[in-house]
Order: structure tokens, then sequence, then C-alpha cells
């Protein structure tokens, strides 16, 4: 008897083998099965969350997701994406980088990396590299929609629709086309056509949130909408025996709807030995549209040297769209109307903004009519130029010769400044300005200041 079962016991041991490698097998094939369910479902979960404006709710389902795959590129996009929505965007650039390591071909990780470029205002930079996914694929509708969008940052509307229209003709059914075309039409002041394309993306998604924004026209954009500015600036003069200047500011600014901001300003000025605190406020409007406008007003509680009210008004207007080789130009005349206790000084001003094609450089330049209180007529003109160094440094300068009204008295002056924008984090940015100012037969004042705005 305990032969035989030692018989059988040896005859069985390579099949128990065999039935345990054939067990881990499918117990390792359920887990896997398992996993891609859990992946698939967690991606149209934070889909659902990204497309309803819960970003941080996306993210940290698209974290839980990262885990699973071997192959992070699907992943990498959407949480890179809603990351960039958070305005976190070296972040997002990381996570499309590691990505790009494991697969440097794909498309929706370069055409990833051209929006968060774009959003950060390096729009030659994102053109660049949208273009080059186009020319390879002319008929990919997610570059075409990409392109569209950058024509639109870059002031093109008119080339802007001709890419959306692309992506239609190709995909019937895609949301961002259709969102697309609707503001393009909307800053080409084709109301018509624009209401049309809206109509059809609320047709295919009436619950996304970039098609809610758009119908509910007061319903506050995404991300930060209040921004706290505070700055002071100081002055100092070279060849007359005046005291320092000391100019302090605080300013509220709130992104009402997509097409619409305010700002509340409030100045306190130490200057010629005198005090003088000023109240400005501002509205700026139909921002989206053909012609966005601004109007501003200010008082002061002690005139001694600043105007006892000041008006102004600004519409701007698109003159040229521009291409590859001459970029937009945008012109804004204004008009702007300060009374002083020794009269009255009105300017008449018309502002260009030429934006290079291809680079990172705008002009700015101007030319201004100016009646100052004695009624005498001058002219005008500023020259100044603009460079986003990198996603987080902008500078500038300008150069104007005309007439300015300091302490109630309007000289020609010669005036040269220069600036640095520094965003420090995404919800904190410096500003850093210098300049001088030679006032004809009567003193050259050098100044200097820093400001400090705060997002959220």
């Amino acid at each position: 008897m305990n032969s035989s079962k030692s018989i059988l016991h040896i005859v069985a041991s390579p099949y128990r083998g065999a039935l345990s490698l054939l067990f881990a097998a499918v117990i390792s094939l359920m887990s896997a099965g398992l996993q891609a369910q859990d992946y698939d479902q967690l991606i149209q979960q934070a889909i659902t969350e990204r497309n309803a404006g819960e970003f941080a709710a996306a993210e940290q389902t698209l974290r839980t997701a990262y885990a699973i795959p071997p192959d992070k590129t699907e992943v990498s996009t959407l949480l890179a994406m809603v990351i960039a929505f958070q305005a976190r965007y070296e972040e997002a650039i990381s996570i499309l980088e590691d990505a790009l390591a494991q697969n440097p071909d794909d498309i929706g990780l370069r055409l990833g990396m051209a929006r968060i470029r774009a959003y950060q205002s390096l729009f030659a930079e994102a053109a660049q590299l949208a273009d080059a996914v186009a020319q390879r694929h002319p008929d990919n509708v997610e570059a075409l929609n990409l392109s569209g969008r950058i024509a639109l940052y870059q002031q093109r509307p008119g080339q802007a629709v001709e890419y959306f229209q692309r992506a239609v003709t190709l995909e019937g059914d895609d949301l961002e086309a259709w969102i697309g075309l609707h503001d393009a039409r909307a800053a080409q002041g084709r109301d018509q056509l624009a209401d049309d394309a809206l109509a059809e993306a609320m047709r295919l998604s009436p619950d996304h949130i970039d098609v809610r924004l758009r119908v509910e026209r007061n319903l506050s954009p995404p991300g930060p909408v209040h921004e706290w500015i505070a700055g002071l600036d100081s002055s100092r003069f070279r060849n007359i025996d005046l005291s320092q200047w000391r100019d302090h500011f605080v300013e509220y600014r709130r992104q009402h709807n997509l097409d619409s901001a305010y700002y509340v300003r409030a100045e306190h000025n130490n200057r010629f030995d005198n005090r003088d605190t000023v109240i400005e406020a501002g509205w700026l409007g139909n921002q989206r549209a053909a012609l966005p406008w601004q109007l501003s007003a200010a008082v002061s509680s002690s005139p001694d040297f600043s105007a006892r009210y000041r008006l102004r008004g600004a519409v701007t207007a698109r003159l040229n769209e521009g291409n590859d080789v001459f970029g937009a130009t945008l012109l804004t005349p204004s008009l702007q109307y300060a009374d002083y206790t020794t009269g009255s000084v009105a300017r008449l001003g018309f502002d260009l903004e030429h934006y290079i094609a291809g680079t990172a450089l705008w002009l700015t330049p101007g030319l201004g009519l100016v009646r100052d209180e004695d009624g005498d007529n001058s002219v005008a003109w500023t020259l100044g130029i603009n460079w986003q160094a990198s996603a987080r440094v902008r500078v500038g300068a300008m150069l104007v010769d005309g007439v300015e009204t300091e302490n109630r008295i309007t000289t020609d002056t010669r005036s040269r400044s220069a600036y640095l924008l520094w965003q420090v984090t995404p919800a904190v940015a410096l500003r850093f300005n210098v300049g001088r100012h030679d006032r004809r037969n009567a003193y050259s004042r050098e100044n200097a200041g820093v400001s400090v705005a705060f997002r959220y």
C-alpha cells in the first residue's frame, strides 16, 4: 500500500507543477485585465472631471492612473494638460519630456508641448512645434486646431478661421474646432457666424466647460480671476535742488468674464513737498471681439501737483493679421482729458502694436496730439520694443519725445525707460523699471520702481 502511494506521488508531481504554473498564469492574466479595466475607467473619469472644469480632481485621478500602464504616453499627455490648466507650466513640460524620452515620435506629446508653450505666451516656439506636426500630418485635426488657436493668440483670426474650417471639414463632430471657429469669428466681429459655430458646439457637448463659458457670458473664467498689485517708485533730480519723489500704489483687478475685466487703483504720491491721493477705476470690455475697448476715470483728493480729475477712453482695431513674413498690427486710438487747477490738458493718441512674425518680439510705436493748459498744440511720439525672453521673463524699453505734464505744467520732455517682468511663480510676478526724463529748460529726473503682482 505504501509503495503504491509513493509511485502515485512521484507520477503526480510533474502535473502538480504544471497546474501551479497554469494557475499563476491565469491569475496574472486576470490581474492584468482588471488593471486595464481600472485604467480605462480612471481615464474616462479624469476626462469627465476635466471637461467639467474640475482640474484638481482630474489631476488626482490621473496620478492614480499613471502607475498602471508601462507606456505612459496617453496618461502623460492628459496629466500634463490638466496641470498646465492650473498654470504649473514647468511641471507640465517636465512630464511631457519624460514621456517623449520613451516615445519620441508621438504626435500628441509634441502637440501638448506646443499648447503649453502657447499658454506661456511663447507663441513663436508654439507655432514652430505645431507647424512641424502639421507639415508631416496635414490631415491631423488636433494640429489644425492648435495652429488655429495659436493664430488667435497672435491676433490673426482670419488665418485661425481657415485652420478651424479645415478641421471641421475633416471631422465635423470635433468640439475643439467648433469652439475655435466661434472664437475666431467673434474676434472678426462676425457675430452671426460666431453664434452658428457655438450652436454646433452646444449640440455636441452642452455641458463642456468651454461651451458653458461661452454661453453663460457672466460665468467666471477658469484659472485666476483676481489680481492684487502693489508697488513704489522713487525719483531724484540731477541738476536742481528738489526733494525726492515717493510714489506708492495698490491696485485690484478682476476678470469678470471672458470678455470683460475691471480694476480699482489707489496712488499716494509725495512730490514737491506735497502729498496727494489719486483714486482710479477702469473697465475693459469686448475683449474677445473685433473692437475691444477701455474706459477709466481718476480723481484727486488734493490736486497740488496732479489733475483734479482725468478721463480716458480707448478702442483697439486690427489693421493687419500678417502672415509668416509680416506679423499682425493693432491700432489703439485713445482720448484723454485731464483737468488741473492751472487748466485742462487733452491728448489724442494713436498707438500701434506690431508683432514681428516668427519671433517673440513686438514693437509699440505711437503718435500723440496734445493741447496743453495754455491752449498750445504739440505733437509727441513714442517707440517701444518688447521681448518675451523666456516663459518667465519679459523685457522692454521705450523712448518718448513730446510734452509731459508735471506739477501742473506741460513742458517738452524726452523720456527713456526700461522694464523687466519676472514671473517668479504662476501666481507671483515682479516688475522692475527705470527711467530718465529730461524736461527742456527745467530739470532731469531719474526714477526706479518695483511692483509685485499676486493672482489667484
